[in-house]
Protein backbone atom coordinates (compact mmCIF):
# COMPACT_ATOMS: atom_id res chain seq x y z
CA UNK A 1 0.00 0.00 0.00
CA UNK A 2 1.30 3.47 -1.07
CA UNK A 3 2.61 5.03 2.75
CA UNK A 4 2.16 8.53 0.73
CA UNK A 5 -2.03 8.06 1.28
CA UNK A 6 -3.16 10.11 4.17
CA UNK A 7 -6.71 10.83 4.89
CA UNK A 8 -8.49 13.33 7.31
CA UNK A 9 -10.86 11.67 10.31
CA UNK A 10 -14.27 13.23 8.62
CA UNK A 11 -12.71 11.94 5.31
CA UNK A 12 -12.53 8.40 7.08
CA UNK A 13 -15.74 8.95 8.91
CA UNK A 14 -17.75 9.10 5.44
CA UNK A 15 -15.95 6.34 4.38
CA UNK A 16 -17.15 4.10 6.84
CA UNK A 17 -20.67 5.96 6.64
CA UNK A 18 -20.82 5.28 3.02
CA UNK A 19 -19.52 1.35 3.64
CA UNK A 20 -22.28 0.66 6.07
CA UNK A 21 -25.22 2.15 3.67
CA UNK A 22 -24.00 1.03 0.50
CA UNK A 23 -26.11 -1.91 -1.22
CA UNK A 24 -27.47 -2.50 2.62
CA UNK A 25 -29.75 0.15 1.86
CA UNK A 26 -32.11 -1.69 -0.20
CA UNK A 27 -31.76 -5.03 0.54
CA UNK A 28 -31.78 -5.15 4.69
CA UNK A 29 -35.57 -4.31 5.58
CA UNK A 30 -36.35 -7.37 3.24
CA UNK A 31 -33.30 -9.65 5.42
CA UNK A 32 -34.86 -8.72 9.00
CA UNK A 33 -38.39 -9.16 7.84
CA UNK A 34 -37.65 -12.24 7.03
CA UNK A 35 -36.76 -13.59 10.50
CA UNK A 36 -38.53 -11.07 13.11
CA UNK A 37 -41.68 -10.00 10.92
CA UNK A 38 -42.80 -6.78 12.57
CA UNK A 39 -39.97 -6.48 15.44
CA UNK A 40 -37.51 -5.79 12.69
CA UNK A 41 -36.70 -2.49 13.67
CA UNK A 42 -36.03 -4.06 17.35
CA UNK A 43 -33.59 -6.88 15.22
CA UNK A 44 -31.36 -3.54 14.14
CA UNK A 45 -31.03 -1.92 17.90
CA UNK A 46 -29.80 -5.46 19.02
CA UNK A 47 -27.67 -5.93 15.61
CA UNK A 48 -26.28 -2.21 16.92
CA UNK A 49 -25.40 -3.38 20.63
CA UNK A 50 -23.61 -6.42 19.31
CA UNK A 51 -21.68 -4.43 17.01
CA UNK A 52 -19.99 -2.55 19.07
CA UNK A 53 -17.73 -4.70 20.97
CA UNK A 54 -16.35 -5.89 17.57
CA UNK A 55 -15.11 -2.07 16.79
CA UNK A 56 -13.22 -2.19 19.44
CA UNK A 57 -11.72 -5.33 18.90
CA UNK A 58 -10.50 -3.69 15.44
CA UNK A 59 -9.42 -1.18 16.81
CA UNK A 60 -7.15 -3.01 20.14
CA UNK A 61 -5.50 -4.73 16.91
CA UNK A 62 -4.79 -1.16 15.35
CA UNK A 63 -3.37 0.10 18.39
CA UNK A 64 -1.34 -2.71 18.91
CA UNK A 65 0.65 -1.75 15.04
CA UNK A 66 -0.86 1.85 14.40
CA UNK A 67 1.28 1.64 11.10
CA UNK A 68 1.04 -1.32 10.20
CA UNK A 69 -2.32 -2.50 7.66
CA UNK A 70 -3.83 -5.94 8.08
CA UNK A 71 -1.68 -7.78 5.76
CA UNK A 72 1.10 -6.75 7.42
CA UNK A 73 -0.40 -7.63 10.55
CA UNK A 74 -0.94 -11.20 9.32
CA UNK A 75 3.26 -11.00 8.17
CA UNK A 76 3.90 -9.89 12.12
CA UNK A 77 2.64 -13.26 13.63
CA UNK A 78 2.69 -15.43 10.77
CA UNK A 79 6.34 -14.74 9.44
CA UNK A 80 7.44 -13.15 6.31
CA UNK A 81 6.42 -16.07 3.88
CA UNK A 82 3.85 -17.70 5.39
CA UNK A 83 2.19 -14.52 6.23
CA UNK A 84 2.69 -13.58 2.57
CA UNK A 85 0.53 -16.69 1.48
CA UNK A 86 -2.14 -16.00 4.41
CA UNK A 87 -2.61 -12.85 2.87
CA UNK A 88 -3.49 -13.50 -1.00
CA UNK A 89 -5.64 -16.02 0.36
CA UNK A 90 -7.42 -13.55 2.55
CA UNK A 91 -7.75 -10.57 -0.13
CA UNK A 92 -8.62 -12.76 -3.25
CA UNK A 93 -11.19 -14.74 -0.59
CA UNK A 94 -12.62 -11.95 1.30
CA UNK A 95 -12.27 -8.01 -0.02
CA UNK A 96 -12.79 -9.76 -3.88
CA UNK A 97 -15.79 -11.75 -2.76
CA UNK A 98 -17.08 -8.79 -1.24
CA UNK A 99 -16.77 -6.68 -4.03
CA UNK A 100 -18.30 -9.35 -6.56
CA UNK A 101 -21.53 -9.75 -4.28
CA UNK A 102 -21.65 -5.38 -4.36
CA UNK A 103 -21.29 -5.32 -7.97
CA UNK A 104 -23.72 -8.66 -8.57
CA UNK A 105 -26.57 -6.58 -6.18
CA UNK A 106 -25.87 -3.42 -8.46
CA UNK A 107 -26.30 -5.67 -11.89
CA UNK A 108 -29.74 -7.37 -10.30
CA UNK A 109 -31.25 -4.25 -9.10
CA UNK A 110 -30.76 -2.38 -12.40
CA UNK A 111 -31.32 -5.18 -14.56
CA UNK A 112 -34.88 -6.16 -12.43
CA UNK A 113 -35.94 -2.29 -11.57
CA UNK A 114 -34.77 0.50 -14.20
CA UNK A 115 -32.96 -1.16 -17.31
CA UNK A 116 -34.55 -4.69 -17.89
CA UNK A 117 -33.63 -4.71 -21.14
CA UNK A 118 -30.26 -4.15 -20.50
CA UNK A 119 -27.42 -7.04 -20.12
CA UNK A 120 -26.56 -7.37 -16.87
CA UNK A 121 -22.90 -8.09 -18.43
CA UNK A 122 -22.79 -4.66 -20.13
CA UNK A 123 -23.91 -3.14 -16.58
CA UNK A 124 -21.11 -4.65 -14.81
CA UNK A 125 -18.83 -3.69 -17.31
CA UNK A 126 -19.62 0.23 -17.17
CA UNK A 127 -19.72 0.31 -13.59
CA UNK A 128 -16.44 -1.15 -13.67
CA UNK A 129 -14.84 0.77 -15.71
CA UNK A 130 -16.13 3.70 -13.84
CA UNK A 131 -14.65 2.07 -10.47
CA UNK A 132 -11.13 1.33 -12.59
CA UNK A 133 -11.09 4.82 -13.52
CA UNK A 134 -11.08 5.73 -9.73
CA UNK A 135 -8.93 3.58 -8.64
CA UNK A 136 -6.07 4.92 -11.20
CA UNK A 137 -6.26 7.97 -9.33
CA UNK A 138 -6.07 6.62 -5.89
CA UNK A 139 -7.80 6.60 -2.47
CA UNK A 140 -7.44 10.21 -1.76
CA UNK A 141 -9.74 11.10 -4.38
CA UNK A 142 -11.74 8.46 -3.84
CA UNK A 143 -12.90 9.59 -0.28
CA UNK A 144 -12.95 13.68 -1.84
CA UNK A 145 -14.99 12.47 -4.51
CA UNK A 146 -17.39 11.45 -1.16
CA UNK A 147 -17.07 14.16 0.48
CA UNK A 148 -19.74 16.06 -2.16
CA UNK A 149 -21.42 12.77 -2.72
CA UNK A 150 -22.56 12.06 0.69
CA UNK A 151 -24.97 15.31 0.87
CA UNK A 152 -26.64 14.43 -2.46
CA UNK A 153 -26.93 11.04 -0.82
CA UNK A 154 -28.61 12.26 2.32
CA UNK A 155 -30.86 14.66 0.69
CA UNK A 156 -31.84 12.22 -1.49
CA UNK A 157 -33.19 10.06 1.33
CA UNK A 158 -34.39 13.15 3.21
CA UNK A 159 -36.62 13.66 0.97
CA UNK A 160 -38.20 9.96 0.77
CA UNK A 161 -38.68 10.01 4.37
CA UNK A 162 -40.40 13.25 5.12
CA UNK A 163 -42.43 12.18 1.90
CA UNK A 164 -43.78 9.12 3.00
CA UNK A 165 -44.49 10.15 6.74
CA UNK A 166 -47.98 10.61 5.83
CA UNK A 167 -48.27 6.81 4.56
CA UNK A 168 -47.17 5.71 8.44
CA UNK A 169 -49.77 2.96 9.57
CA UNK A 170 -48.37 2.45 13.21
CA UNK A 171 -50.21 -0.80 13.89
CA UNK A 172 -47.77 -2.30 11.58
CA UNK A 173 -45.49 -2.54 14.32
CA UNK A 174 -47.41 -4.30 16.38
CA UNK A 175 -47.83 -6.65 18.40
CA UNK A 176 -44.43 -6.24 19.44
CA UNK A 177 -42.51 -9.64 20.45
CA UNK A 178 -45.53 -11.56 19.31
CA UNK A 179 -43.01 -14.68 18.67
CA UNK A 180 -40.50 -13.68 21.76
CA UNK A 181 -37.06 -13.25 21.86
CA UNK A 182 -35.67 -15.66 19.02
CA UNK A 183 -36.93 -14.12 15.70
CA UNK A 184 -34.83 -10.74 17.29
CA UNK A 185 -31.81 -12.36 17.38
CA UNK A 186 -32.43 -14.67 14.33
CA UNK A 187 -32.99 -11.08 12.52
CA UNK A 188 -30.16 -9.43 14.07
CA UNK A 189 -27.57 -11.92 12.98
CA UNK A 190 -27.81 -10.50 8.98
CA UNK A 191 -27.30 -6.90 10.16
CA UNK A 192 -24.21 -7.93 12.43
CA UNK A 193 -23.08 -9.92 9.51
CA UNK A 194 -23.71 -7.21 6.77
CA UNK A 195 -22.12 -4.54 7.21
CA UNK A 196 -20.93 -4.65 10.66
CA UNK A 197 -18.72 -7.43 10.56
CA UNK A 198 -17.54 -6.21 7.20
CA UNK A 199 -15.55 -3.35 9.01
CA UNK A 200 -12.57 -5.30 10.04
CA UNK A 201 -11.29 -4.55 6.05
CA UNK A 202 -10.67 -0.51 7.72
CA UNK A 203 -8.26 -2.14 8.99
CA UNK A 204 -6.45 -1.75 5.55
CA UNK A 205 -7.22 1.78 5.53
CA UNK A 206 -6.49 2.97 9.58
CA UNK A 207 -3.18 3.79 9.40
CA UNK A 208 -3.72 6.32 6.62
CA UNK A 209 -5.81 8.27 8.55
CA UNK A 210 -4.55 11.75 9.62
CA UNK A 211 -4.93 12.01 13.40
CA UNK A 212 -4.33 9.06 14.56
CA UNK A 213 -5.29 9.76 18.67
CA UNK A 214 -9.16 10.40 17.11
CA UNK A 215 -9.24 7.46 14.60
CA UNK A 216 -11.11 5.25 17.05
CA UNK A 217 -14.07 8.10 17.50
CA UNK A 218 -14.39 8.16 13.87
CA UNK A 219 -14.82 5.02 13.51
CA UNK A 220 -17.65 4.95 15.89
CA UNK A 221 -19.18 8.20 14.54
CA UNK A 222 -19.28 6.58 10.48
CA UNK A 223 -21.10 2.71 12.03
CA UNK A 224 -23.24 5.09 14.19
CA UNK A 225 -24.78 7.42 11.40
CA UNK A 226 -25.00 4.83 9.41
CA UNK A 227 -27.18 2.38 11.05
CA UNK A 228 -29.18 5.48 12.28
CA UNK A 229 -29.83 5.65 8.51
CA UNK A 230 -30.36 2.44 7.84
CA UNK A 231 -32.44 2.05 11.56
CA UNK A 232 -34.91 4.47 9.87
CA UNK A 233 -35.49 3.03 6.83
CA UNK A 234 -36.04 -0.37 7.87
CA UNK A 235 -38.79 1.12 10.80
CA UNK A 236 -40.53 3.34 7.92
CA UNK A 237 -40.25 0.20 5.53
CA UNK A 238 -42.11 -1.52 8.82
CA UNK A 239 -44.56 1.25 9.12
CA UNK A 240 -45.71 1.44 5.62
CA UNK A 241 -45.21 -1.85 3.80
CA UNK A 242 -46.15 -3.52 6.54
CA UNK A 243 -43.94 -6.77 7.60
CA UNK A 244 -45.07 -9.34 5.28
CA UNK A 245 -44.91 -7.28 2.00
CA UNK A 246 -41.60 -5.96 3.66
CA UNK A 247 -39.88 -9.65 3.76
CA UNK A 248 -41.39 -10.77 0.38
CA UNK A 249 -40.00 -8.45 -1.26
CA UNK A 250 -36.19 -8.76 -2.89
CA UNK A 251 -35.49 -4.49 -3.06
CA UNK A 252 -38.58 -2.97 -0.12
CA UNK A 253 -37.01 0.32 -0.25
CA UNK A 254 -37.26 0.51 -3.66
CA UNK A 255 -41.13 0.07 -3.29
CA UNK A 256 -41.39 1.91 -0.32
CA UNK A 257 -40.20 4.97 -2.56
CA UNK A 258 -42.84 4.18 -5.38
CA UNK A 259 -45.67 4.74 -2.73
CA UNK A 260 -44.98 8.69 -2.48
CA UNK A 261 -47.63 10.29 -4.30
CA UNK A 262 -48.43 13.77 -2.81
CA UNK A 263 -51.76 15.45 -4.09
CA UNK A 264 -50.76 13.59 -7.46
CA UNK A 265 -48.21 15.75 -8.33
CA UNK A 266 -44.66 14.98 -6.21
CA UNK A 267 -44.56 11.11 -6.89
CA UNK A 268 -42.18 9.28 -8.67
CA UNK A 269 -39.91 9.65 -5.74
CA UNK A 270 -38.25 6.43 -6.05
CA UNK A 271 -35.76 8.00 -8.24
CA UNK A 272 -34.26 9.52 -4.52
CA UNK A 273 -33.36 5.81 -3.17
CA UNK A 274 -32.27 4.77 -6.69
CA UNK A 275 -29.81 7.84 -6.59
CA UNK A 276 -28.45 7.38 -3.07
CA UNK A 277 -28.20 3.65 -3.59
CA UNK A 278 -26.08 4.32 -6.63
CA UNK A 279 -23.96 6.74 -4.94
CA UNK A 280 -23.31 4.10 -1.37
CA UNK A 281 -22.76 1.26 -4.05
CA UNK A 282 -19.81 2.98 -6.19
CA UNK A 283 -17.89 3.89 -3.10
CA UNK A 284 -18.65 0.69 -1.19
CA UNK A 285 -17.22 -1.30 -4.11
CA UNK A 286 -14.63 1.15 -4.49
CA UNK A 287 -13.22 0.62 -1.36
CA UNK A 288 -13.59 -3.28 -1.53
CA UNK A 289 -11.34 -3.04 -4.65
CA UNK A 290 -8.89 -0.87 -2.88
CA UNK A 291 -8.61 -3.37 0.01
CA UNK A 292 -7.52 -5.81 -2.57
CA UNK A 293 -5.64 -4.12 -4.99
CA UNK A 294 -3.74 -2.43 -2.76
CA UNK A 295 -3.34 -5.34 -0.36
CA UNK A 296 -2.19 -7.55 -3.14
CA UNK A 297 0.82 -5.28 -4.36
CA UNK A 298 1.73 -4.56 -1.11
CA UNK A 299 2.19 -8.56 -0.25
CA UNK A 300 4.03 -9.00 -3.17
CA UNK A 301 5.98 -5.73 -2.88
CA UNK A 302 4.87 -3.98 -5.66
CA UNK A 303 5.35 -0.62 -6.66
CA UNK A 304 1.87 0.52 -7.03
CA UNK A 305 -1.54 -1.17 -6.63
CA UNK A 306 -3.18 0.63 -9.27
CA UNK A 307 -1.67 -1.37 -11.88
CA UNK A 308 -3.71 -4.28 -10.49
CA UNK A 309 -6.77 -2.53 -11.23
CA UNK A 310 -7.70 -3.94 -14.82
CA UNK A 311 -6.72 -7.61 -14.77
CA UNK A 312 -8.58 -7.69 -10.59
CA UNK A 313 -11.63 -5.83 -12.51
CA UNK A 314 -12.25 -8.42 -15.22
CA UNK A 315 -11.87 -11.30 -12.74
CA UNK A 316 -14.51 -9.36 -10.30
CA UNK A 317 -17.08 -9.27 -13.17
CA UNK A 318 -16.57 -13.01 -14.36
CA UNK A 319 -17.19 -13.73 -10.73
CA UNK A 320 -19.76 -11.92 -10.17
CA UNK A 321 -21.70 -13.56 -12.94
CA UNK A 322 -20.16 -16.81 -12.93
CA UNK A 323 -20.83 -17.41 -8.80
CA UNK A 324 -24.30 -16.23 -8.59
CA UNK A 325 -26.57 -17.70 -10.75
CA UNK A 326 -29.66 -15.67 -10.48
CA UNK A 327 -30.95 -12.71 -7.72
CA UNK A 328 -32.87 -15.70 -5.46
CA UNK A 329 -29.43 -17.30 -5.27
CA UNK A 330 -28.17 -13.88 -4.34
CA UNK A 331 -30.68 -13.26 -1.23
CA UNK A 332 -30.24 -16.73 0.03
CA UNK A 333 -26.62 -16.11 0.51
CA UNK A 334 -26.74 -12.63 1.83
CA UNK A 335 -29.23 -14.44 4.58
CA UNK A 336 -27.99 -17.95 5.53
CA UNK A 337 -24.25 -17.77 3.76
CA UNK A 338 -22.76 -14.72 4.35
CA UNK A 339 -23.27 -14.53 8.04
CA UNK A 340 -21.01 -17.66 8.93
CA UNK A 341 -18.59 -16.10 6.28
CA UNK A 342 -18.01 -12.91 8.10
CA UNK A 343 -18.31 -14.24 11.26
CA UNK A 344 -15.00 -16.25 10.23
CA UNK A 345 -13.33 -13.42 8.61
CA UNK A 346 -14.74 -10.56 10.46
CA UNK A 347 -15.02 -11.77 14.04
CA UNK A 348 -13.25 -15.23 14.76
CA UNK A 349 -9.83 -13.74 12.74
CA UNK A 350 -9.63 -10.79 14.17
CA UNK A 351 -9.81 -12.25 17.67
CA UNK A 352 -7.09 -15.08 16.44
CA UNK A 353 -5.32 -12.11 15.42
CA UNK A 354 -5.26 -9.71 18.72
CA UNK A 355 -4.12 -13.18 20.72
CA UNK A 356 -1.34 -13.66 18.20
CA UNK A 357 -0.38 -9.80 18.46
CA UNK A 358 -0.69 -10.16 22.23
CA UNK A 359 1.57 -12.92 22.42
CA UNK A 360 4.09 -11.98 20.60
CA UNK A 361 4.60 -8.57 22.63
CA UNK A 362 4.42 -10.58 25.90
CA UNK A 363 7.41 -12.72 24.51
CA UNK A 364 8.99 -10.00 23.62
CA UNK A 365 8.90 -8.32 26.67
CA UNK A 366 10.18 -11.15 28.45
Amino acid sequence: MDNRVVISNRQFTILVIMNVIGTTILIIPSLLAKEANQDAWLSAILALAVSMPLLWLYLAIHKRQPTKTLVQLFEVVLGKWAGKLFSLLFLMIYPFFLGALTLRNVGDFLTTQIMPETPIEMIHIIFMIVVVYAMKLGLEPIVRVSELLIPIALVMLFIMFVSIIPQIKAENLFPILDNGYKPVIGGAIPFISFPFLENVLFLMVLPSVRDQSKVGKALFKGVIIGWAILFLLILLTILVLGPYITASKVFPSYTLAKKINIAEIFERVEITIAIAWFITSFIRICFYFYCAAAGIAQTLELKDYRNLSIPLAMMLIVFSLSSVPNISFLMNTDLRTLPFFNLTFGLLLPLALLIMLAVKSGMRKQ
